[in-house]
Formats: C-alpha cells, structure tokens, sequence
C-alpha cells in the first residue's frame, strides 16, 4: 500500500495556506520518520491580488528553501482553473 499525505495542500484550506517554513520543515521530519514516502505539499495557484501563503503557490523558491527529506517524494496540486 502507498499512502500520500495533502495536510499541507488541504490543511491550507482552513489558514489560507499560511504554513511558516520551519512548520513545513518540522512536518516533513515527522512525514518521513513515520515513513511516508510521498507528500503533497500545496497547489500552484495561479497569482493574483488575494493574499495567500506559501503553500497556496508552492514555487521552486519555496522548494529550495525547505529541507526535503531524500526519501519523501513530493508534489503539488496545479489549479488552473481558479477563480477568486
């Protein structure tokens, strides 16, 4: 069985995907000690003038700032057709 964790994809959901990135370094610790090897770490919304935060448009600057683990796969949620 393959388990891909999207808590920081839907958590967003309830604080506008304002994660700090020391929580996102934190949680992807923790993913990978309980061995998960795939996560999802947000969308890519497209930008606009509504405020979102990092995990709302998980671009490659985001992605080399944070420490990802060498066994966790990663990915993101492309949304295209988002409408504010």
């Amino acid at each position: 069985m393959k388990i891909i964790d999207c808590t920081l994809r839907d958590g967003g959901y309830y604080n506008n995907w304002f994660f700090s990135k020391r929580f996102i370094n934190k949680y992807l610790k923790c993913i990978d000690n309980v061995e998960i090897k795939y996560c999802e770490l947000g969308f890519r919304f497209p930008r606009t003038d509504e405020k979102k935060g990092l995990t709302a448009y998980t671009d490659n600057d985001l992605l080399k700032k944070i420490n990802i683990p060498k066994k966790i796969k990663i990915g993101v949620m492309i949304n295209a057709f988002y409408k504010k």
